[in-house]
């Protein structure tokens, strides 16, 4: 933790001594702890009358406010020692606890016992499953039965219901939905208006610029363009909530669409006439989706009684179980403090002064509440205060608004940002860092606010990861601001006493760059018998945490817990243990992932099961093997040749089996077993716990050896899991199969807070995790990786500006599939999620004192590919990608490297590929990671030639049994049909390209996959038949359905094959919704009646079990029966081979929808053709009895 010297800075000073509301921003490694412990002191020195229990400190964690306790005692105890003996009364705590304080005082006037607990995690399970028997109950609403057409029940269940409600719900303050509805209704119909008027305006200046363009109006643009707008459009549509679909909107709409729908075109002169269209386009766009919100009224109109019984259950459930979340507890504080003004007088009066770390974590409802708490004396009325009606000197606030990471658990960095205009007088700004080397620190003023590196005068700003201060000045003066979600940079200062009086000689010294990148590229294919990037990568990490224990770097052997691993996801985590347990390098992981898999934990939970369950022969296994009584394989198997399964595994006398050590071992762990036999009727869980692992030495396994020492956590959580469970009363069985959950779902171990014992370990942890911590030396890694993708999956979602909102199927009429409201705050959620990545990777490049590694795989041809920079055109979902626009400015090609070098350059790759770490401004150094070599040892266990001469005469003389192999009882319907042209063995048949058929560009895609080592396609028909099917299931959903990696990973990663393949994918899909079947579907969609793409069913057929899938199934919409429709993408039309497959599938439908076969046409479509095969009499001459019995 950095630290103020002894005599404070004048910024720190400034902090101290300031006597207005204040709103401090203090970077990393500012010493803000020590400002604030500093500050308790100030405040009771200058106002001698201030008790200490009358300084309310509140933190973000628990941890920060056991640190802060113990610095203020510290200041306190030396400059006002009569003062420091009343300090077991300050009030120190987390907001949250605040909260909980002041909830418990007004709770009984919402219906709430004041002995209320806090308990998220039970809150949320009871919540989830009250859900799925709440939709099942109601499964007839239509809306339920419409959206269950897209999604399964329990996600349904879950999102819809139990997370909307959880997340956006509390007990004292409901969701108004019929008042949000509302809201929504006059925002809808604003914008139908306003986007209509537009429409009509861009009509007029496109009929203008239309008529006046002198040149050729004989092209298809223009002819096409003519005869629409010969036709004027209607008057804008009324709009109406009652009314889903309207014939007038839809005519409106339909009538710009035709506009927008004409094809670009190349011709020169008609700029204005272009800019007017593309306008259409836009406005059509956006108009569409205020259709589709429209057309989800009838939807969400039904939903809403459903929202409003569901939430009042789970506020019963919080009223009669006395258990609240967190969201709960400050909701209900701060409803309390404005409704009563009684209660919030007694809290005025407690507190003369408050001071709030870390606010760039909390929200408007902390900000609300605090303000309530700080208003002048005088004010009762029941609503949050001004900042002109608060006391002038009573708030406090610090933070950094770029190191707001906690977005996820509803932080809100603008709020922080917002302080400022609260308090313009009061802004104070801690500049200088600290904690970091001055090198580190000019690096991060490069990096994050592009300040030349080393630092000079003549600063200039470059490209960099945030906005700065310049940003903040240049757009004051033309009137523009700055997002309110994004930091802004300030230049930080390196202390003074670093850097002053230093000769030239010694500045170069000290500003030798300690941020060093170690990337691999992944433009470079791995070879065989090499590990890929992610493995590489943590080998080279293993490898230069080995250099910084061996002291190969500033002269220092550093210890292991000097070091730490961060990572933005656990993702890589068991790779990274694994490997640094293989090289012999000691770890503490924060967070345990895997922990069942953890040798301990197995081997004790392995006793404790055998206890609750007697014949539990995994676990009498486990034991036996384990360190408790580390028996032999053969020696394991001799006992077993003897138990009685029927009788505890333990009874064995081992005595007719083993003999001597072996022997003595087994009676041991006998003696074990039987005292816990005892144990478990008389104490509690922790105690047989400690029993396990102290009394029996087990403890002293991950003591000796230190290639398991990280093990050593693992009984501080076991007993932490086994305290919380004797606090529930949970008996041996509940217990035992409540870790057992931890292997069985392959959970992370999270959220205990243990304190464990102190012990040497390179630290793994994520960067949300380091957050507050310092190292020695950071190792970023994994930055490569992206994050998750933004999509229109979800089926709630809520913002501040609109509330909550059902993203209800879009009017089938609609190509744009997106909801009004999903339509804007997609926009802005991606923008923010952005800003916090940007922060996220300041929190982890902060950590570090002395150097800092960055590691990750990235394409080395992608640097300054894009422009990452806040207004850039790219969104960063990678860490490299944020820190890209300081990157690139020292990326050169391997030609420009030569011509600085001074050696030849002819022919050389002009492409960016690597750092330009030559330049003297460059503040990293930059490595290439290998491919580490698999060692030979690894690549077999051992030499098969040697086991096979071994056992050579055995063999050669052995009978051979013959095993009779029983028949399949399984068939599929695809392998019913004869062999066609694109099911054949590639090996015997050669691809040709024959461009008088469609699509030829298939064949050639499947042609120049083909590897010369394997000699056969890497992306097969199989693959692209794959993907022509989700563009198909796309058109009928009228909702992207994406392309699994694997069916493109053939084409690696080609941009040009991949643009191919998307081109022809369109248009078979353009052509599939303009066909026969495709209209049909269309209009059975529009109807609600039934369909499913890519069917999965079974059904019995002459004792065989036909497992087969569907490409679509339909009811026809004038319910005269079912369309069965199975796309081909063959290049030859050969009908009747099909026959035995689609007769199964007539088969499978008329048995599960219980109709006559004869009500159900079977169909063949042709993509390269857009042709449609009838082949239902076909079908129905099938004897698929006889054909099912003979298939294999």
């Amino acid at each position: 933790m950095a630290k103020v010297s002894t005599s404070p800075d004048s910024a720190q000073q400034g902090a101290i001594d300031i006597n207005i509301n204040a709103v401090v921003s203090a970077g990393a490694g500012s010493g803000k702890t020590s400002v604030l412990s500093k500050r308790f002191t100030d405040l009771l020195l200058r106002d001698k009358s201030c008790r200490v229990d009358q300084i309310l400190t509140l933190t973000f964690t628990k941890k920060a406010t056991v640190e802060m306790n113990s610095r203020i005692y510290a200041e306190l105890s030396k400059a006002i020692p009569e003062k420091a003996k009343d300090f077991y009364k300050a009030n120190i705590k987390t907001l949250d606890s605040y909260c909980s304080q002041v909830a418990r005082l007004g709770c009984h006037y919402y219906g709430i016992s004041p002995d209320f607990v806090i308990d998220d995690a039970t809150i949320k399970a009871r919540v989830e499953s009250m859900a799925l028997p709440f939709i099942l109950k109601n499964r007839d609403n239509e809306a339920i039965k419409v959206l269950v057409e897209t999604k399964e029940f329990d996600v349904i269940a879950s999102q819809l219901f139990a997370q909307s409600i959880l997340e956006n719900s509390t007990v004292a303050e409901k969701i108004d939905f019929k008042k949000t509805l509302m809201a929504q209704y006059k925002v809808i119909e604003s914008e139908w208006n306003k986007i209509c008027s537009e429409l009509l305006k861009a009509y007029e200046s496109m009929k203008t610029a239309f008529e006046n363009y002198p040149g050729n109006k004989k092209t298809n643009y223009f002819t096409n363009l003519s005869a629409i707008l010969e036709n004027e459009p209607i008057e804008i549509p009324a709009v109406n909530f009652n009314e889903p679909i309207s014939k007038e909107r839809t005519e409106f709409i339909s009538y710009f669409k035709s506009i927008a729908d004409v094809n670009k075109s190349s011709a020169k002169g008609i700029d204005d006439i272009k800019e007017i269209h593309d306008c259409i386009r836009r406005l059509v766009d956006n108009l569409n989706s205020v259709e589709n919100y429209l057309y989800g009224t009838q939807y969400v109109n039904q939903l809403i009684p459903l929202f409003e019984e569901f939430q009042e259950m789970v506020n019963q459930t919080k009223r009669s179980s006395g258990m609240l979340t967190y969201s709960d507890a400050s909701s209900l504080a701060l409803r309390i403090l404005i409704d009563h003004p009684e209660i919030r007088n007694i809290e005025k009066e407690k507190y003369r002064y408050i001071m709030i770390d870390e606010f760039q974590d909390n929200n408007s409802m902390q900000r609300d509440l605090l303000f309530l708490l700080a208003e002048k004396k005088e004010r009762n009325e029941k609503s949050v205060p001004k900042s002109s009606e608060l006391e002038k000197d009573k708030l406090f606030f610090v933070g950094d608004e770029k190191q707001s990471i906690y977005k996820f658990r509803g932080a809100d960095v603008s709020v922080f940002r917002g302080l400022a205009n609260d308090f313009k007088k009061g802004n104070r700004e801690l500049k200088t860092n600290y904690r970091s080397h001055p090198a580190l620190i000019a690096a991060f003023n490069t990096i994050f606010g592009g300040i030349n590196y080393p630092p000079a005068n003549d600063e200039e700003i470059n490209s960099c990861v945030f906005y700065t201060q310049k940003d903040e000045e240049a757009k004051k003066v033309s009137n523009e601001i700055i997002p309110d979600y994004e930091a802004v940079y300030h230049n930080v200062e390196i202390p003074l006493s670093k850097i002053e009086d230093i000769t030239e000689e010694e500045k170069k010294k000290l500003f030798v760059p300690r941020v060093h990148f170690a990337l691999f590229d992944k433009n470079e294919p791995v070879e065989d018998g090499f590990e890929n990037s992610d493995v590489s990568e943590c080998y080279w990490v293993a490898a230069k945490i080995k250099e910084l224990l061996d002291g190969k770097y500033d002269n220092i052997k550093y210890s292991p817990n000097e070091i730490a691993i961060l990572f933005r996801s656990y993702s890589l985590l068991p790779t990274y243990e694994r490997i640094l347990l293989n090289q012999g390098i000691p770890f503490i992981s924060e967070t345990v992932k895997g922990f069942y898999s953890d040798g301990p934990v197995n081997d004790v939970m392995s006793f404790l099961r055998l206890v609750a369950y007697p014949n539990d022969k995994l676990s009498f296994l486990t034991i036996l093997r384990s360190p408790f009584a580390n028996l032999s394989d053969f020696e394991v198997k001799s006992i077993l040749t003897f138990v009685d399964e029927d009788k505890s595994l333990f009874d064995l006398d081992a005595e007719i089996c083993l003999k001597g050590n072996a022997l003595l071992k087994y009676k041991k762990c006998q003696l074990i077993y039987r005292e816990l036999l005892w144990l478990v009727k008389r104490e509690k869980l922790t105690k047989i716990i400690s029993y396990l692992w102290d009394e029996t030495g087990y403890r002293y396994e991950t003591v000796w050896n230190k290639t398991v020492y990280m093990y050593s956590s693992a009984y501080d959580r076991l007993f932490e899991l086994a305290r919380q469970a004797d606090l529930s009363n949970i008996g041996i069985s509940e217990f035992v199969d409540s870790i057992d959950s931890y292997q069985a779902e392959s959970e992370k171990l999270d959220g205990m807070e243990i304190p464990l014992e102190a012990s040497q370990g390179v630290r793994i942890m994520s960067i949300h995790k380091s957050k507050g911590l310092e190292f020695k030396v950071v190792f970023i890694c994994g930055t490569g990786h992206q994050g998750a993708n933004d999509s229109n999956s979800q089926i709630i979602y809520s913002s501040k500006e609109f509330g909550i909102t059902v993203n209800t199927p879009a009017n089938p009429l609609s190509k744009n599939k997106d909801n009004y409201f999903y339509k804007h705050q997609k926009e802005l959620s991606a923008n923010m999620s952005c800003a916090e990545l940007r922060r996220v990777t300041y929190v982890a490049l902060t950590r570090a004192e002395n150097r800092l590694f960055i590691t990750g795989g990235y394409k080395f041809s992608d640097f300054k590919k894009y422009d990452y920079t806040p207004e850039g055109e790219k969104k960063p979902s990678r860490i490299l990608d944020v820190l890209m626009p300081a990157l690139s400015r020292f990326v050169i090609s391997p030609y420009e490297e030569a011509i600085l070098k001074g050696e030849p350059a002819e022919g050389l790759d002009t492409a960016y590929s690597i750092p330009d770490v030559l330049s003297k401004k460059c503040p990293f150094t930059f490595e290439k990671i290998p491919a580490f070599k698999i060692p030979e040892e690894d690549k077999s266990r051992f030499d098969r030639s040697n086991v096979k001469n071994k056992f050579k005469d055995k063999y050669e003389k052995a009978l051979v049994i013959e095993k009779q192999e029983p028949k399949t009882v399984y068939v599929s319907p695809s392998h019913l049909h004869e062999a066609d042209d694109e099911t054949h063995d590639y090996a015997k048949y050669e691809i040709v390209v024959d461009k008088k058929i469609p699509y030829s560009q298939i064949d050639t895609l499947v042609l120049s996959s083909i590897s010369a080592k394997k000699k056969e396609p890497e992306f097969t028909y199989s693959n692209f038949g794959t993907i022509a099917h989700a563009y198909i299931e796309w058109a009928i959903k009228n909702e992207e359905v994406k392309v699994l990696n694997k069916e493109i990973v053939g084409l690696h990663g080609n941009e040009k094959s991949l643009e191919v393949l998307d081109e022809i994918c369109r248009k078979m899909q353009l052509q599939f919704k303009e066909s026969e079947i495709g209209k049909q579907i269309a209009d059975s969609v529009s109807k609600n009646k039934f369909y499913k793409c890519e069917y999965s069913f079974k059904s019995l057929v002459a004792e065989k079990i036909i497992n087969g899938q569907i490409d679509l199934v339909f009811e026809n919409a004038d319910c005269s029966g079912f369309t069965i429709v199975d796309y081909k993408t063959n290049k030859e039309v050969n009908p009747a081979i099909y026959r035995n497959q689609l007769a199964c599938y007539r088969d499978a439908i008329a048995k599960m929808m219980d109709i006559d076969s004869s009500k159900i046409r079977c169909v063949l479509y042709y993509l390269r053709y857009g042709r449609v095969e009838d082949i239902t009499d076909i079908c129905a001459t099938v004897d698929l009895e006889k054909v099912v019995s003979v298939a294999e």
